[in-house]
């Protein structure tokens, strides 16, 4: 059974694989509508030779034959969430709906439009409403996959492959039976230090949490001699590097990390800060680890020793590691607390922010968000280039 895909998959999905600058091309809104309804009419009526439209049989391409009913194009918004879908019957000129192209050029302006591969129609990064060959892309040749850094398969299983070259970066079931047990994974891995995504970033050697807020608590203390920070600066920093993390224990972080089948096959005691994937999204459901943090940290001896403003110092930086917390982070799948606890806890990050907007500025706030997350990717980079018996198969920056 095919699975029907989910806004926030979606977005998951470009943020694990955003389109290459060679897959794109800037153009006039009104040109590319007339383009489409053009490729997508002459699809329709398998016209131009291309046969990539039929009831049964195989494309020549060696991929699905298109329906009047697939999907064929989405329509980002420039905030990368409003998306808009569009089958291929919905974009062919009807005499019906005068108003289609007018409709589409308002859907597209300003947009990212996600094309099907198989509406062709693009020759040498020129629109050809003829053109019938398809344009590579990074699921098809693996040269081509290597040039841009993003290799995309269909998969059967997702166990750790011993590939050097290649880490792996996220995945979204397919396929599933009718009790929904998954049968098929659409896989998206990065070369070597080329992951983009916070959860391929945590895709790794195994490593305890411990271990991990440990090495980055160290990383911290480097970076604060470095920069001759105050000591109760360099404190703080330490503090929230040993910290950042403590969201990961919860429950549903380690089962959708699959961080059980790590801890058993290599003999570790403890929650797992890395893991070998794969990511069971739809358990995770949207659960943010840096937001589930915050009451840890609240409740920890040293935190509590720290004056009012580096306490709101080291909340703010951990709350926004990953890129959140500027002002708005989500309260969702977090179970420590209840509804009513949880919203407080999300309008005193907003809160917070806003407060240290005021102290530090935007440009000074922001280099002390840089600092954690240098600390972080410091301490993930030494496990990843870590070598013996756990993993040998990833390698590359992480976070």
């Amino acid at each position: 059974m095919r699975v029907r895909r989910t806004g926030k998959e979606v977005e998951d999905f470009f943020d694990a694989a955003p389109p290459h600058m060679s897959e794109q091309l800037e153009t006039e809104t009104w040109r590319v509508v007339e383009w489409l309804m053009e490729r997508a009419g002459r699809l329709a009526q398998g016209l131009g030779g291309s046969k990539a439209i039929s009831d049964d049989g195989d494309s020549p391409f060696g991929l699905p034959l298109l329906t009047k009913e697939d999907i064929v194009a989405l329509a980002l918004a420039s905030d990368d969430k409003t998306i808009k879908k569009y089958h291929l019957n919905e974009l062919v000129k009807s005499d019906h709906d005068k108003k289609r192209p007018d409709r589409l050029s308002s859907d597209f302006a300003g947009a990212t439009l996600i094309l099907d591969v198989r509406l062709a129609g693009l020759e040498q990064g020129v629109l050809k409403k003829e053109f019938e060959a398809l344009p590579l892309t990074a699921d098809g040749d693996d040269g081509w996959s290597r040039a841009v850094g993003v290799r995309i398969e269909r998969r059967t299983n997702l166990e750790p492959t011993n590939d050097l070259d290649w880490r792996f970066e996220d995945a979204f079931v397919t396929v599933q039976t009718n009790e929904g047990e998954a049968t098929e994974w659409l896989v998206v891995e990065r070369l070597k230090a080329a992951s983009s995504s916070e959860n391929g970033r945590s895709i790794s050697n195994p490593q305890l949490l411990g271990d991990h807020q440990s090495s980055a608590a160290e990383k911290a203390q480097i970076i604060a001699l470095a920069l001759n920070l105050r000591p109760d600066f360099a404190r703080a920093l330490e503090i929230a590097a040993r910290l950042h993390d403590e969201g990961k224990r919860a429950l549903r972080w380690q089962r959708a990390f699959n961080a059980s089948r790590d801890t058993k096959h290599f003999g570790l005691s403890g929650p797992l800060a890395k893991t070998r994937g794969p990511i069971n999204q739809a358990l995770l459901d949207g659960y943010r680890h840096e937001f589930g943090s915050l009451s840890i940290i609240e409740g920890d001896r040293e935190f509590k020793a720290l004056p009012e403003d580096l306490k709101d110092l080291v909340l703010h930086i951990v709350a926004a590691h990953h890129g959140r917390a500027r002002p708005v982070i989500e309260t969702r799948s977090c179970d420590d607390a209840p509804p009513s606890a949880l919203e407080a806890r999300a309008r005193d990050v907003a809160l917070r922010f806003a407060r240290l907007q005021e102290t530090w500025g935007p440009w000074g706030l922001a280099w002390w968000e840089s600092l954690l997350r240098a600390a972080d990717q410091q301490a993930s980079r030494a496990n990843d280039e870590r070598n013996g018996a756990v993993g040998k198969n990833t390698s590359g920056e992480a976070a």
